[in-house]
C-alpha cells in the first residue's frame, strides 16, 4: 500500500487509530493521511480492469466473472482480470453477455451479436436477418429461444432462425433497453417509451398512463412471491394483482433513475442509480403501495464508502453471485459488496453548536440566551463530527416549550424560528451517523424570550382591573340611558297607539275597495277563460307567462306544448316580418298595437290571426306586463 501513489512521501512519523477504527498517518513535509474501512471493494484500471466503463457482469460456473466493457471483455478469476484476446472482440464495447444451455457465449456490441465457443466465433448482423447491428441485450427464455434487443427493433433466434418484431407487431417503441422473462413465461421488453408484455401470442403495451414511474425502462425483476417490479427514469413501479404503482424521491426514494434491481436474504433491495447505490426495505416498499405508511428510508452508498466512482452505468447488468455477493458495474470499474459484511459505525457524531444569530447579534459559546422583546429572528447553526461518511450526517432537534414533537431527520444544519411567544424555552439537538447511531444525550441551549411590557402579568392584571372599571362605568351610562329610553317609548306607544287606530279605519276601507276590485278581476277572469280568441300574458321582455282557456281552443296547444314547438316569447311565435319593430314600438309608447299573421295549428290547419298587444305600467310607469288577444280572422 506504501507503495501506491496516494502516497507522494513515504517518510511516515506517526499512526494512530481514532474511536470509529479510521488510521490518522503523519508524514514529513506531506501532511496527514486518513484510511477508513471500506465498505465496498472496488476495482478498477489499477487493478488490471483494461476499462474504466463496464455494462455487464456474469458469473461463470467455475465461480469466477465474465465482464463486457467499453473496451473488449474480460474475465476475473483469483482476483485477477484476464482479456478476453481474439480478434472479433479485441477493443469492442461489449453491452452485455450471455451463455446458453449448450455452452455458448453471446456478446452484444454495437457491430452485431457474436457466439463465442471454444475460441471459435460466429457473427450475426442485418446481413444475416437481424434489426440493426447495434445489440444491446439478450434474454434466453424457457423454450431457448435467444430473445434480441437492438436499437432498432427485437429479434427472436430459433434454430438458427432470425424472426424480427418491431412498433407495428405491437411494441410501443423500437429501442430496445431491456428483456426478461418472468415465472409464467412472459417476456418483458422494456424500450424508450413504456413495456410491452409478450403473453406468447400478442404485445400489451403500458406506460407512465397505465402507472409507470416513466416510460424509459431500465430493468424489470421478479422477487420470490411473483411481484414484478420495474427501474424507470421516473421512480420504481410495482406490478401485482394486475395493477401498477409507483414510488418516487417524493416519498422518500433515493433517486428517481433506477437502473436495476436486486435482492438479498434479508427483503432488502439494491438499486443502482446514477448517485451510488441505495437500499430500500422491500417489505416497507409493499406498506407504502398498501398506505399503510407514506415515505420509505433509503441508505445511499457513495465514494464514502469505499466505491471509486457513484455514478452507475443505465442499462447495465448487475448481479448477485452463488454466495450472496453483489457486484455492480459502474463508471469506474466493479464495486462489490458482501450485504452481511458491511460494519456498523456504532460511534455517534459529536454534535457541536457553532453559532447562535438573534437579529444580527452572533453568540458562540452560550448555553442559554436572552431574547430582548424587540428581537424576532432566532437561527441555530449547528453541525456534527464524524470522520466516516460526514456528509451523511442526519439531526433531530426539538425547541421544548413551543415545537410539539422533534423534527424528522435532516441533513439541513440550521434551525430558524421566527417570533417566539415570550417564555422559556430549552433547544435540543440530537446528531446521527451514516448507520443511523444517534447521540443519546442531546445538546441543550436554554433560551429566554423577554416580554414587552404589555405581555407581562402586571400589564395584564392593570388591563383587568381598568376593564372592570370601564364595564361599571358602561353599565351605569347604560341604565341611566334605558330609563330615558323607557319614557321615550311611553310616549311613542301613545303616539302610535293613535296612529293605529287613524290606520285601522284606512285599512277597512281599502279591504271594502279590495273586495270589489276582486269581484271585478274575478269577472275578467271569467270572460278571459270563456272568451273564443287567445290571451296571452308576457313579461316585459316578452316572454310567455299565462295563456286561457281560448288560446287552447284556437291552436289546440297546451301552454307547455305551444313553448316547446313555437318558443316562449311573442316576437319567436310570430312569422310577421315586422315583429320586432311592433313589439319594440309598443313597449317604447307604453300603449296599444295591433298586427296580422298567419299561425299554424296543432293539427296542422293555418289561421290568419289578428293580434292586440296591450301593455301594464305600474304606478312610475314602468312596463310590467304584455298582454296579447288573438283573434281569428
Amino acid at each position: 500500500f506504501i507503495s501506491s501513489k496516494e502516497f507522494k512521501e513515504h517518510r511516515v512519523t506517526d499512526i494512530t487509530e481514532d474511536l470509529e477504527g479510521n488510521l490518522w498517518i503523519s508524514s514529513y513535509n506531506y501532511g496527514v493521511y486518513a484510511l477508513q474501512p471500506s465498505k465496498f471493494t472496488s476495482y478498477s484500471e489499477t487493478e488490471g480492469l483494461g476499462s474504466k466503463i463496464v455494462y455487464s457482469i456474469l458469473e461463470t460456473k467455475d465461480n469466477g466473472l465474465l465482464i463486457g466493457t467499453l473496451n473488449g471483455a474480460y474475465t476475473f478469476k483469483d482476483g485477477k482480470f484476464t482479456n478476453i484476446n481474439f480478434n472479433t472482440l479485441q477493443k469492442f464495447t461489449i453491452r452485455d453477455i450471455l451463455i446458453d444451455n449448450v455452452g455458448n457465449t453471446w456478446f452484444c456490441t454495437p457491430s452485431g451479436l457474436i457466439k463465442y465457443k471454444n475460441e471459435t466465433t460466429e457473427k450475426y448482423t442485418i446481413d444475416d436477418g437481424l434489426s440493426d447491428n447495434y445489440v444491446r441485450t439478450l434474454c434466453l427464455d424457457h423454450t431457448n429461444k435467444l430473445w434480441i434487443g437492438t436499437k432498432n427493433g427485437l429479434n427472436i433466434l430459433e434454430n438458427q432462425t432470425l424472426t424480427q418484431l418491431n412498433r407495428k407487431d405491437g411494441l410501443p417503441n423500437d429501442f430496445i433497453l431491456s428483456l426478461f422473462e418472468d415465472r409464467s413465461h412472459n417476456i418483458w421488453i422494456g424500450t424508450r417509451d413504456g413495456i410491452a408484455i409478450w403473453d406468447g401470442k400478442n404485445f400489451h403495451s403500458y406506460s407512465v398512463n397505465d402507472g409507470l414511474a416513466g416510460n424509459v425502462i431500465f430493468k424489470t425483476y421478479e422477487d420470490n412471491e411473483g411481484t414484478i417490479w420495474i427501474g424507470c427514469n421516473g421512480g420504481l413501479t410495482r406490478y401485482k394483482n394486475n395493477i401498477f404503482q409507483s414510488i418516487t424521491d417524493q416519498n422518500g426514494l433515493a433517486s428517481n433513475n433506477v437502473f436495476q434491481i436486486l435482492e438479498d436474504d434479508n427483503n432488502t433491495f439494491w438499486i443502482t442509480c446514477n448517485d451510488g447505490i441505495f437500499t430500500v426495505s422491500k417489505n416497507e416498499l409493499n406498506e407504502y403501495f398498501n398506505n399503510e405508511i407514506s415515505n420509505v428510508k433509503c441508505n445511499i452508498y457513495n465514494e464514502n464508502d469505499g466505491i471509486k466512482e457513484s455514478q452507475c452505468v443505465a442499462n447495465s447488468r448487475s448481479i448477485r453471485d452463488k454466495n450472496g455477493r453483489f457486484w455492480f458495474a459502474t463508471y469506474n470499474g466493479i464495486t462489490s459488496v458482501l450485504p452481511e459484511n458491511i460494519g456498523i459505525n456504532k460511534n455517534p457524531p459529536i454534535t457541536q453548536i457553532e453559532i447562535i444569530q438573534v437579529d444580527s447579534t452572533a453568540y458562540f459559546d452560550d448555553t442559554i440566551i436572552v431574547m430582548q422583546p424587540d428581537k424576532k429572528r432566532l437561527r441555530i447553526k449547528f453541525t456534527g463530527i464524524n470522520f466516516r461518511s460526514g456528509s451523511k450526517i442526519h439531526f433531530k432537534y426539538i425547541m421544548e416549550g413551543f415545537d410539539n414533537h422533534p423534527t424528522e431527520t435532516t441533513i439541513n444544519r440550521e434551525a430558524v424560528y421566527t417570533n417566539l411567544p415570550p417564555d422559556e424555552y430549552t433547544f435540543k439537538l440530537y446528531s446521527c451517523n451514516s448507520d443511523g447511531i444517534c447521540n443519546e444525550k442531546p445538546v441543550e441551549i436554554r433560551i429566554i424570550k423577554k416580554p414587552h411590557f404589555y405581555e407581562t402579568f402586571t400589564f395584564y392584571i392593570l388591563v383587568i382591573f381598568g376593564i372592570a372599571g370601564l364595564t361599571g362605568f358602561l353599565f351605569y351610562l347604560r341604565l341611566r340611558r334605558e330609563k330615558q329610553r323607557s319614557k321615550e317609548l311611553e310616549y311613542q306607544v301613545e303616539q302610535r297607539t293613535a296612529t293605529i287606530r287613524s290606520q285601522n279605519k284606512e285599512i277597512k276601507a281599502q279591504a271594502n275597495e279590495l273586495s270589489i276590485i276582486n269581484k271585478e278581476l274575478e269577472k275578467l277572469s271569467i270572460v278571459a277563460s270563456e272568451t273564443y280568441n287567445a290571451v296571452i300574458i308576457a313579461d316585459a321582455q316578452g316572454n310567455l307567462e299565462w295563456v286561457n282557456d281560448g288560446f287552447i281552443r284556437m291552436y289546440g296547444y297546451s301552454f307547455d306544448e305551444f313553448i316547446a314547438v313555437k318558443g316562449n316569447n311573442i316576437a319567436k311565435t310570430s312569422v310577421n316580418p315586422q315583429i320586432k319593430k311592433i313589439i319594440n314600438n309598443c313597449i317604447e309608447n307604453k300603449g296599444s298595437v295591433s298586427y296580422e299573421a298567419p299561425i299554424q295549428t296543432k293539427n296542422g290547419e293555418e289561421l290568419w290571426v289578428q293580434t292586440t298587444l296591450n301593455t301594464i305600467v305600474d304606478e312610475s310607469g314602468n312596463l310590467k306586463k304584455i298582454i296579447a288577444i288573438d283573434s281569428d280572422i
